[in-house]
């Protein structure tokens, strides 16, 4: 299910707003797969805890997150 969603995406992975209907369309078929309920106030949240512990615990398999870029103080200003 998840790999329909993100293979069927057609739009530029670096430009935020192309990527804003991805990013919720992922969300909501975690959502499903976790069995929470779309009316949760806090859905993002449960389905970012359900998998970080999954990838703590190692059920994931051998995916792994990304490593968030490391910037230079220099760069930033």
């Amino acid at each position: 299910m998840l790999y329909e969603v993100v293979s069927s995406f057609n739009g530029d992975l670096e430009d935020e707003e192309t990527m804003s209907p991805l990013i919720k369309a992922e969300f909501s078929v975690l959502r499903d797969v976790f069995n929470l309920s779309p009316e949760s106030d806090d859905c993002v949240r449960k389905v970012a805890a359900k998998l970080l512990n999954l990838y703590c615990t190692g059920r994931l398999g051998h995916y792994t997150l990304d490593l968030a870029p490391s910037y230079k103080r220099d760069n930033l200003s």
